[in-house]
């Protein structure tokens, strides 16, 4: 069936590509933002997928005007409550059509012929995910990330890459990869009020249900890292509190798994997540974290490496992870 299914993409031209675009706050970037998917010279069908949180700022009206504008194309979700990034991620999945999978942030934008690039790389190599470099702009200050990589992984390869943290990061918006990954159990996202790093286990994830993934050096988007939206950039003291959640669900979802190998490439990494660790700490000692919660940190993260299954019924970020979706 794997067989079949390649070669009916291949010969039936460029298969479609469903994006996923949380929406909150983007009054100024969202336009451009769509509009860098639906102009690339791919020749196969895009649609994005707004799951939009209304912020009252003016950025329904730009929404509404996508939508309208781009009937085939665009489709916006709504609901009552909000979605949050994890809730949007989560909630996005069943009106994701498409025969690839991409996620783009509202406040960053498709780099020009980036999706034929990662398209021809994951057919070209029979893959289940591509995996892509990016540019990172701070106001006038352009520079393509450091470290980037060719190479070939299997999936626990990828894993122990993901880990790894360097030429294989968690962003979703560098990650093109086939729908049936979704499929995929266990499946986890991190979910609830101001989520950070919602992506680390569900890319973790996907990569459980991967045969092939191939990384290219080549950069897919602009990265804007100083914008007001963006939950990395904003002053917060409970950056590794909401950091080591993360990583908890993460290494949960490989328990979940039954698959002892994917989860030594989490053990194997533990000096590697320090490093993640102590850097959280010194941002969030600088936006005023007091000793007691630097100490309660650093137990926390000793607790996370313990041998046995991963207790956190008496874990800092225990309630952050009440909100988390495993299926």
């Amino acid at each position: 069936m794997r067989c079949a299914r390649v070669f009916h993409i291949i010969e039936g031209m460029n298969p479609s590509i469903s994006v996923l675009m949380p929406v909150y706050r983007n009054k100024d970037s969202l336009r451009r933002a769509v509009l860098s998917l639906l102009n690339q010279d791919y020749e196969g069908k895009i649609d994005v997928v707004l799951m939009f949180d209304d912020a009252k700022d003016g950025t329904i009206d730009v929404a509404l005007a996508l939508e309208k504008e781009y009937p085939d194309n665009v489709t916006l979700v709504r609901k009552d409550t909000p979605f949050g990034l994890g809730g949007a991620r989560k909630e996005g999945i069943p009106y994701l059509k498409g025969d690839l999978i991409y996620s783009l942030d509202a406040d960053d934008e498709m780099l020009p012929g980036a999706m034929k690039k990662m398209v021809d790389a994951l057919l070209s190599n029979d893959a289940d995910m591509v995996n892509a470099c990016f540019d990172e702009v701070v106001g006038p200050k352009h520079k393509t990330y450091f470290y980037n990589k060719k190479a070939i992984y299997d999936k626990y390869q990828a894993l122990d890459a993901l880990f790894m943290d360097a030429s294989f990061r968690s962003f979703l918006w560098s990650k093109l990869y086939r729908r049936e990954l979704l499929s995929a159990r266990p499946l986890s996202i991190l979910e609830g009020k101001g989520v950070m790093f919602e992506d680390l286990s569900l890319v973790a994830s996907l990569l459980l249900g991967a045969k092939k993934v191939v990384s290219i050096k080549d950069s897919v988007i602009n990265y804007y890292q100083d914008v007001v939206t963006s939950s990395s950039a904003s002053p917060r003291k409970d950056r590794t509190l909401r950091h080591l959640a993360a990583f908890a669900i993460t290494r949960l979802t490989l328990e979940r798994s039954g698959d002892p190998k994917a989860l030594k490439m989490f053990l194997h990494h533990r000096f590697r997540t320090y490093l993640s660790i102590a850097f959280d700490l010194g941002k969030d000692k600088k936006s005023g974290a007091d000793k007691a919660y630097v100490k309660e940190m650093k137990s926390a993260f000793r607790g996370l490496f313990k041998k046995g299954t991963l207790d956190v019924s008496k874990a800092p970020y225990q309630a952050l992870l009440e909100n988390a979706f495993i299926a």
